[in-house]
Parts: C-alpha cells; sequence; structure tokens
C-alpha cells in the first residue's frame, strides 16, 4: 500500500519528511492543547515509549500523548477502532 502511494509525493515533499520533520521548536508558540498519537509497537511501557520521543521536559509538558496498541507507523490501518475512539475523545 505505501508503495503504491510513492507516486502521488512529489520529491521536494519526500526530502522534507525526511529532514525538517522536527516541530518541536514551535511547541513554545502554541497557546492551545496538541495533542500526539503514536502506535506502540506492542510495547506497553509508557515511561520507555515516551523517552524514546527524545523531548525534554518543556516540549512533553505541552503535548497530550497517546499511544495505540499494537500499531507503529500505520495504527490506521494496524489499529483502527483504538485510534478511532481517541481521535473521538480528542474531538
Amino acid at each position: 500500500m505505501v508503495s503504491e502511494e510513492d507516486a502521488k509525493y512529489t520529491p521536494e515533499l519526500k526530502a522534507s519528511l525526511k529532514e525538517d520533520f522536527d516541530y518541536t521548536g514551535s511547541l513554545g508558540h502554541i497557546a492551545n492543547r496538541v495533542f500526539g498519537i503514536y502506535g506502540d509497537r506492542g510495547n506497553r511501557d509508557r515511561s520507555l515509549l515516551l523517552r524514546n520521543l527524545n523531548l525534554d521536559d518543556q516540549q512533553q509538558g505541552k503535548l497530550d500523548i497517546s499511544f495505540i496498541s499494537d500499531s507503529c507507523h500505520l495504527p490506521m490501518l494496524e489499529n483502527p477502532h483504538e485510534l478511532a475512539q481517541r481521535i473521538v475523545s480528542i474531538l
């Protein structure tokens, strides 16, 4: 599925996702709550998952982070029910 989508992305977009994907510096300028949703890769140790995000205390304090069980990069395919529940709870 991911390979099929590849043709839809420009080389510039692909490069920016590889090189300029760190927006954590912007967190200090955002007044509202910021939500992050990540797959837990089958690991239920929240403290380890948070450490793996490599965020400092200030950045982590600005985020409401959820981990979707038994998913990785594509929680919408790997655990769509739990992802949908989390999105509904945010809204």
